[in-house]
C-alpha cells in the first residue's frame, strides 16, 4: 500500500507538470482557446478516481481524499491556465466561495461540539485501550475518540483532531477540561520560563491586533477584516498553546511514553524502543531522526531511541533515533523513565 501511495503521488505531479508543459508549448500559444477538457480530465476525474481506487477498502478517507483532489485541480488548474483562456475554469472558480462557506460551517460546528463537550457534566467512560494514560484530560480524549471513530485513521483525522484540540484549550479552563492526573505527570511550562515566554507574546499581539485592524481599515476595509479574522484565529492558537503547555504534561504508563507537548504534539512511544534517557545540552540543532521539543524555553533531556524505531509523528509515520525535551524536572523524568523503560 505504501509502495502504491507514492507512486500515486509521484504520478500526479507528473500529471500536473505534464499539463504546464503543454500549456507552455507554442503550439497553443495566444493564436487560439486553450482547450482545457484534457486538464480538467486529468485533474478533476483521473487523478480523484484513481485515488479512490487506491484507497477504497477504506472508504471514508476515500471519499474524502478524493474531494480534497477535486478541489486541489481546481487551484492547480486555475493556477496554470492563463487567465484570458479560461472558459469553463471561471465556472469552477465560482465554486471557491461554496468551499469557504463548507470550511467555515466545519469550523463552527467543531467549535459548538466542542463547547458542548465543556459544558457537558457528564463524564464518559473511556475505553482503556485508547487511554492507559496516568494522566487524563477527560474532555480531550472523549472527543478524541468520537473523532477517530467517526473519520476513522487519515490525515483529515489528524487535522480535525488538532483543531479540537485549539479550541478544546482555547475555551476550556482546567476544571472544565476534567484533568485527574498522579504523581508520573511531567510537565514542562517552568523550564527556561517557557509559559511566561509565551505569556508574554500573547499580551504583545492581543494588545496589536486592534491597532493593525485600524490602519488597515484606512486602506481598505475588506481587506482589514480578512486580515483581523486571520490574525485572531491565530491568536487563538497561541492562546490554546499556552494552555496546553500549563495542563497537558507528559506521562508514563506501563509500557507507553505518552509525549503531549503542546497542541500539536500527541504521540504514544513504546518503551521497549527506548534505549536510553540522558540530561541534554541546550542548543541542540535540528536535522533528520531528531525530534525537538521545547516550547519557548530549550531542552534538557535526551531519549535515545533503539535502531529503527518509527513513530507517529503529526501527518506521518518517521524514522526517529533522537527525542530531546524540555521539561520542569529533568533528573526526576529521567530517573522515572530509564526506570520504567528498564535502560
Amino acid at each position: 500500500m505504501t509502495s502504491s501511495r507514492t507512486g500515486f503521488w509521484i504520478l500526479a505531479l507528473l500529471v500536473i507538470l505534464g499539463n504546464w508543459l503543454l500549456i507552455q508549448t507554442p503550439i497553443y500559444g495566444l493564436t487560439r482557446p486553450l482547450p482545457e477538457w484534457p486538464i480538467a480530465f486529468d485533474l478533476l476525474v483521473m487523478l480523484p478516481l484513481l485515488y479512490i481506487f487506491i484507497h477504497r477498502k477504506v472508504r471514508k478517507k476515500a471519499l474524502l481524499g478524493g474531494i480534497s483532489l477535486i478541489a486541489f485541480g481546481i487551484l492547480v488548474g486555475a493556477i496554470i491556465i492563463p487567465s484570458e483562456h479560461q472558459q469553463i475554469w471561471t465556472h469552477f472558480i465560482s465554486w471557491r466561495y461554496v468551499l469557504l462557506a463548507f470550511l467555515v460551517l466545519a469550523e463552527l460546528t467543531l467549535i459548538t461540539f466542542v463547547i458542548y463537550a465543556l459544558l457537558s457534566k457528564r463524564r464518559s467512560s473511556i475505553n482503556t485501550l485508547e487511554s492507559q494514560d496516568e494522566y487524563q484530560c477527560q474532555t480531550e480524549s472523549r472527543l478524541h475518540q468520537l473523532i477517530c471513530s467517526t473519520f476513522g485513521p487519515s490525515i483529515t483525522t489528524r487535522f480535525i483532531l488538532l483543531e479540537m484540540r485549539m479550541w478544546l484549550y482555547c475555551f476550556g479552563g482546567k476544571r472544565r477540561l476534567q484533568i485527574t492526573a498522579d504523581k508520573q505527570a511531567y510537565y514542562y511550562d517552568k523550564q527556561y520560563e517557557n509559559a511566561s515566554t509565551q505569556q508574554g507574546f500573547l499580551f504583545l499581539i492581543g494588545a496589536e491586533l486592534p491597532i493593525a485592524h485600524v490602519l488597515i481599515h484606512l486602506y481598505s476595509p475588506t481587506l482589514a477584516l480578512v486580515i483581523t479574522a486571520l490574525s485572531v484565529y491565530g491568536f487563538c492558537f497561541l492562546v490554546a498553546e499556552y494552555r496546553a503547555t500549563l495542563y497537558r504534561p507528559i506521562s508514563i504508563s506501563h509500557d507507553v511514553l505518552h509525549l503531549k507537548y503542546g497542541l500539536l504534539t500527541n504521540t504514544k512511544i513504546p518503551l521497549n524502543q527506548i534505549a536510553s534517557v540522558q540530561p541534554a545540552k541546550q542548543g541542540v540543532k535540528a536535522q533528520k531522526g531528531r525530534w525537538r521539543f521545547k516550547g519557548s524555553g530549550d531542552v534538557n533531556v535526551c531519549i535515545q531511541m533503539k535502531p529503527h524505531s518509527i513513530l507517529q509523528g503529526l501527518f506521518r509515520q518517521e524514522h526517529v533515533e533522537e527525542i530531546y525535551l524540555g521539561v520542569n524536572n529533568p533528573q526526576h523524568f529521567i530517573q522515572e523513565l530509564n526506570c520504567a523503560a528498564g535502560a
